[in-house]
């Protein structure tokens, strides 16, 4: 009996794995290139090294993001532009992030007789890792954000659950899960609010047990993480976002109600081929009534049988959601994937209570729900999501093809793109970030124009987007001479700032910045810093001896030199 119990166990996580694996499939194939902001994401990762990528705070609003800028570098050092690469490391990671929630649950269904809470886990990590509305991050190289921010929030969870029952390794499972929770908040802001949860967690089980509620050091070590976080996201303010940009924050309750409503809505429209919110629709009729079924039981059984675990977990829903209902004009399925591991658990949670007089009906309904599951994918809306998502990706990997076919432009050339703004194209990030990736080169400067310049500065490529095409209309890599545009200072008198030790920082001005200038001065080649508007260096103090500095700068790569400039000295 023990080992028919435990087949069928096994039978139900090698389904879950198997739908998993069928509901993520798509997402490999070939098909699925590079696509929106891969190109910026990918050129920040590649472009900086690991020590400008990363900090231990943020430094800005939003978009501080180290732990998957360094992740993505890794990638690319490993992968370079195989695309495909990337989506098998992150549906693996997906896979990863589905076994933690059904060992998480199993540890919140402890109560529960030991199959029993399998197949309840089993349920809540299938609706994770199946549901196709909700995996988006998955399919999507610029979401690896929401999948580790989403792995290290799951093994935060899991090692704070061990640490509280843990006597031997208690210190040893909260300092983990201490560090996971600050990785987690450093690869994407979504599970900032984490520690509320646990908080929920410790209230539930305090009622449950009839005990005080009991805090952790590290609860509250976490929670201090989370406040020091919103101060340092925030100090600079919101206000410079208008109201109509994409990431304009209203706090007001009524919006926050309303982008709820609208998350509801998008979690469960059938219906939707897009990856926002764009209105009510009756494809999502059916997900909606049973989530006011599952939200009118659950204020029943509070009420009325003193049980509060669905309760509290709808308020763990909103809580892992309320980072981004302040963003009033979108609502994006992107940030429906740490949710739904809350969804997962509260559905299982509302079966369990549903079916307990009928609960060897349990392993025979987690078949069924699996299987649903994974048949949503049969929808109208997942099957035009998919292939609208497909032929853009196939747009732009055409695009890079026509690309690879171009000779290769020579550092800092200048690449003037006609008719690209109609449309997203291939060229629409950075923009051109397409190319400097391709070419390995951040140097480029990349134009979207509606005309091409008459008198365009050298090096140069006219390119014409044309229906998909990319068509090279001209070309000129010839490198202008170097010319010194300014100095600074532009003279040297008792007025001039000296640093103290009687040496002087000058600045210069040319009309082409690069990696390989050097400053001579007065014939003697000096320590060059390259800026990105300017090249500086700092004059010796027997050079300020003479009447005059004469100035040149020399690209060691062409092997050219500028023309001398003379700047005066009088001291007297």
């Amino acid at each position: 009996m023990l080992n028919n119990r435990k087949i069928k166990v096994h039978f139900l996580l090698s389904m879950l794995f198997l739908f998993s694996f069928l509901s993520t499939l798509w997402m490999i194939d070939l098909k699925n290139s590079f696509i929106f902001d891969d190109y910026s994401n990918i050129c920040y990762a590649r472009f900086n090294s690991f020590e400008e990528l990363f900090k231990i705070f943020p430094t800005h609003t939003y978009n501080d993001r180290p732990i998957g800028s360094m992740f993505v570098k890794v990638l690319n050092v490993l992968f370079g532009l195989n695309y495909q690469n990337y989506h098998i490391i992150f549906t693996f990671i997906h896979y990863i992030n589905i076994f933690l929630v059904y060992k998480i649950s199993c540890f919140l269904f402890d109560f529960i007789a030991t199959e029993e809470k399998k197949y309840l886990s089993i349920i809540a990590a299938s609706i994770f890792g199946i549901y196709p509305l909700s995996i988006m991050s998955v399919s999507w190289i610029s979401a690896v954000y929401d999948l580790l921010c989403c792995l290290f929030a799951l093994l935060s969870i899991m090692f704070y659950l061990k640490a509280r029952i843990s006597d031997r390794y208690e210190l040893n499972y909260a300092a983990l899960a201490l560090v996971c929770f600050y990785l987690s908040i450093r690869s994407k802001e979504m599970t900032l609010t984490l520690p509320l949860i646990l908080f929920i967690y410790e209230i539930w089980l305090a009622i449950k047990n009839k005990n005080k509620i009991i805090i952790k050091w590290y609860l509250i070590g976490k929670i201090i993480i989370m406040f020091l976080f919103v101060f340092l996201l925030f100090r600079g303010g919101i206000e410079e976002i208008g109201p109509d940009n994409p990431y304009y924050q209203d706090f007001s309750i009524p919006n926050l109600f309303h982008n709820a409503i609208k998350y509801l809505f998008l979690y469960f429209d059938w219906s939707n081929t897009g990856f926002t919110f764009y209105q009510y629709t009756k494809g999502a009729v059916i997900g909606v009534s049973f989530f006011i079924v599952v939200f009118l039981y659950a204020i029943y059984s509070a009420i009325k049988k003193k049980e509060f675990s669905i309760i509290f977990l709808i308020t763990c829903i909103g809580i892992s959601l309320s980072v981004v209902l302040t963003m009033a004009n979108m609502q994006h399925r992107l940030y429906l994937y740490i949710p739904s591991v809350f969804i997962g658990i509260t559905v299982s949670a509302f079966i369990y209570n549903i079916l307990k007089t009928r609960i060897k009906y349990l392993w025979e309904v987690s078949i069924v729900i699996i299987i649903g599951l994974y048949l949503i994918n049969f929808t109208s809306g997942m099957i035009g999501f998919k292939s609208n998502w497909m032929d853009l990706c196939y747009n732009d990997a055409q695009g890079l093809k026509q690309l690879e076919r171009l000779e290769k432009p020579v550092e800092q050339s200048n690449i003037f793109v006609k008719s690209t703004e109609d449309t997203y194209n291939i060229f629409y990030y950075g923009p051109g970030n397409s190319m400097k990736l391709l070419f390995d080169d951040p140097s480029l400067n990349i134009f979207l124009v509606d005309e091409f310049p008459i008198e365009p500065v050298k090096p140069y490529i006219f390119l014409e987007y044309n229906n998909n095409s990319i068509i090279e209309v001209e070309r000129d890599m010839s490198i202008p001479p170097i010319e010194i545009e300014s100095v600074y200072p532009e003279q040297i008198n008792k007025e001039t700032n000296f640093n103290k030790d009687g040496t002087l920082d000058i600045a210069i001005v040319s009309n082409i910045i690069n990696e390989y200038l050097k400053i001579i001065i007065n014939g003697k080649e000096l320590n060059t810093v390259i800026g990105s508007d300017f090249i500086s260096t700092t004059v010796p103090q027997i050079l300020l001896d003479d009447e005059s500095l004469n100035i040149q700068v020399y690209d060691t790569k062409a092997e050219s030199f500028s023309e001398i400039i003379t700047v005066e000295i009088d001291l007297k």
